[in-house]
């Protein structure tokens, strides 16, 4: 008799990353990326910073996210940050392509898995974030993706 264990969802958790993660300076709490983690125990997580070289650069507060995950989570077998590039991520226009780029990283990197279920969360990061993930999200950049 077969294993059950293929047909098992396998969690993956994207999420963008702003100025305050992974914890709320104001009120000490976990932020989205760090608290969907906690909740679904996710085998993979992609977060999505601004790049490093950037002025508003959210990398360092991904790395933290990514060290508090494997913290807390060590059954979490990738923890990844895939940083936006553009110089100007409050342009829509210019983030959308980039964002695209990611979304298909993430897509290759996850094709061999069986039954992916990709949780995202976009509340962190700016808001052209939100909406260029939202907007490539839409039109089924990843099937299976719950916002």
């Amino acid at each position: 008799m077969g294993s059950l264990e293929h047909l098992q969802a396998i969690r993956i958790v994207i999420a963008t990353i702003g100025n305050q993660d992974p914890i709320s300076p104001r009120t000490g709490k976990p932020m989205a990326a760090l608290t969907l983690c906690l909740e679904h125990k996710p085998q993979r997580v992609y977060l999505i910073p601004t790049a490093e070289h950037l002025a508003s650069s959210s990398y360092k507060n991904a790395a933290d996210t990514k060290t508090a995950i494997l913290e807390r989570l060590p059954e979490t077998l990738v923890v990844e940050i895939l940083p936006i590039e553009v110089s100007v991520p409050a342009d829509l226009s210019k983030l959308l392509p980039d964002m695209e780029r990611i979304l298909r990283t993430i897509k290759n990197r996850t094709q061999d898995i069986p039954n992916p279920q990709f949780m995202v969360t976009p509340t962190s990061g700016m808001h052209t974030m939100s909406d260029a993930l939202i907007q490539l999200l839409s039109l089924g950049l990843l099937e299976n993706a719950e916002v």
